[in-house]
């Protein structure tokens, strides 16, 4: 019987070292390959601690400096250990730095240990304090792209991701196109426009109307449905138009998009 014990006991000695040495591969595998820093969508932004050697990948244990009034700006990158796929702004509300490390074992790993009285993710939303007690000092929000099953992925594979998929053909071709489908276009780009409301918790009408020649955005107007104005808000939406990729035509196009 001591025999027994002892056997089942090594036994399980050994399947909680494989299983560590598993999750200590899979993390080492894959630290370098879960986000990446929208560099030209983000302000005020200061990487430590980063041990990928290839920009714009962040590894897991990466920190960040937020400048007073930075914006971090970060997407998942799509592999099979990662659903689903996301985009993440972080902004800093305060007129201090604040750092931002992620090293939570969880997705979106961004650690809530160091920050002040933090509300937890609800509704893909994060707030904390900032220095001297501000609400709502660091504001987070999540963006997912849902993994889509059924009849809804068949509807998709016919339309939505068929285009997509061209729109990212006709960006990675050398030549230019004489036109494209401006629909496809915005309906691709809408849901990262949306995302600026979130971050600066609006619900205000917003209208865009912009101009691309040869992949580059010549022209921007960006207003706000109602009697306010919003510097921010705008430049947000700003940045997000001129930082797409859009394919390269050879005549001038519009976009106009109001969300």
């Amino acid at each position: 019987m001591k025999k027994y014990f002892k056997h089942i006991k090594l036994l399980k000695i050994f399947c909680w070292n494989s299983l560590f040495l598993l999750l200590t591969s899979h993390v080492n595998a894959s630290e370098c390959g879960v986000l990446q820093l929208q560099n030209n969508r983000s302000s005020g932004v200061s990487v430590i601690k980063n041990k990928c050697t290839e920009s714009p990948d962040i590894s897991i244990g990466t920190v960040f400096e937020l400048s007073g009034k930075g914006r971090l700006w970060v997407k998942s990158i799509p592999s099979e250990f990662m659903s689903p796929e996301f985009q993440m702004i972080c902004l800093n509300r305060t007129g201090n730095i604040l750092q931002l490390e992620f090293s939570d074992m969880l997705s979106p790993w961004l650690s809530q240990a160091k920050l002040n009285n933090c509300s937890g993710w609800i509704d893909n939303k994060l707030s904390c304090e900032g220095p001297m007690g501000k609400k709502r000092g660091l504001y987070c929000v999540l963006s997912f792209v849902q993994p889509l099953t059924g009849s809804q992925s068949k509807q998709i594979e016919r339309t939505t991701s068929v285009k997509m998929r061209d729109i990212k053909k006709m960006i990675q071709v050398k030549g230019s196109f004489g036109t494209i489908d401006k629909q496809q276009m915005i309906a691709v780009i809408e849901p990262e426009l949306r995302l600026c409301k979130k971050l600066y918790r609006t619900t205000q009408g917003i209208n865009a109307t912009w101009s691309v020649l040869a992949a580059e955005v010549t022209e921007i107007s960006v207003n706000l449905i109602g009697d306010t104005n919003d510097d921010v808000l705008s430049e947000c939406v700003e940045t997000v138009i001129k930082t797409f990729s859009f394919p390269n035509v050879s005549e001038k196009v519009i976009f106009n998009s109001t969300f």
